[in-house]
C-alpha cells in the first residue's frame, strides 16, 4: 500500500505533497528524464545489468550441470559453497568486495561493478538452474543420443530448449539483482 500511495504521488502536479491530489501530470518524469546525470546512471545499469547476465548466465549454467549431474562428495561440497553467499546479506560481500579492493588497490570502476554484482547474482542464478536440471528428465537426451545425435547437438536441440525457461529465469534474476 505505501508503494501505491507514493507510485500515486510521482504523477502529482504539485511540489508539495497533499491529499488529494489537485491534478495530475507527467512533469516528473520529463522533468527526471532531461537530468544528464539521471541517464547517465541508467545507462550505466543496464551496461552493468546486461554485462552480468552475459557473465553469469553461462558461468552458473555449467556449474549447475555439474552440481545436477554429479553426485560425488566435491560436487556436493561446491554447490553448499555457491549456495553460501544467498545466506549473507548483500551489504556484508559489498564490504568485503570494497575491502578486497582496497588491499589489492583495485580503483572502483564499471568492471569492478560488475564482478561484485556477479558475486550476489550467481548463487541466485545458480539456484534457479539447479532446480531446473533436478527436474529435467534426462532420458530425452539418452533418446537423442540412441537416435544419433552427437553430445553438442544433444545440448543444442534438446537440453537447452527444454531448459530454456530456467536460463531464462537465472538470467532475469542475474539482472535484477544487477540493476
Amino acid at each position: 500500500a505505501p508503494i501505491a500511495v507514493l507510485s500515486l504521488y510521482a504523477f502529482s502536479d504539485v511540489n508539495v505533497l497533499s491529499w488529494p491530489f489537485h491534478g495530475w501530470s507527467l512533469r516528473w518524469f520529463q522533468l527526471i528524464f532531461t537530468y544528464r546525470q539521471f541517464i547517465k546512471s541508467l545507462r550505466t545499469s543496464f551496461v552493468a545489468g546486461a554485462a552480468t547476465v552475459l557473465l553469469v548466465t553461462p558461468v552458473s549454467l555449467v556449474a549447475a550441470m555439474v552440481f545436477s549431474r554429479s553426485h560425488s562428495r566435491v560436487s556436493r561440497l561446491g554447490e553448499m559453497l555457491g549456495r553460501l553467499p544467498v545466506m549473507l546479506p548483500p551489504i556484508f560481500i559489498g564490504v568485503g568486495f570494497t575491502v578486497l579492493m582496497t588491499a589489492v588497490a583495485v580503483s572502483p570502476g564499471l568492471v569492478t561493478i560488475i564482478l561484485g554484482h556477479s558475486v550476489v547474482a550467481l548463487p541466485w542464478s545458480l539456484l534457479v538452474l539447479v532446480s531446473g536440471l533436478r527436474s529435467f528428465d534426462s532420458g530425452w537426451e539418452e533418446a537423442a543420443r540412441d537416435l544419433g545425435a552427437s553430445p553438442a547437438q544433444t545440448l543444442r536441440r534438446v537440453t537447452f530448449p527444454i531448459l530454456a525457461p530456467a536460463i531464462f529465469g537465472a538470467a532475469l534474476i542475474a539482472f535484477a539483482w544487477s540493476f
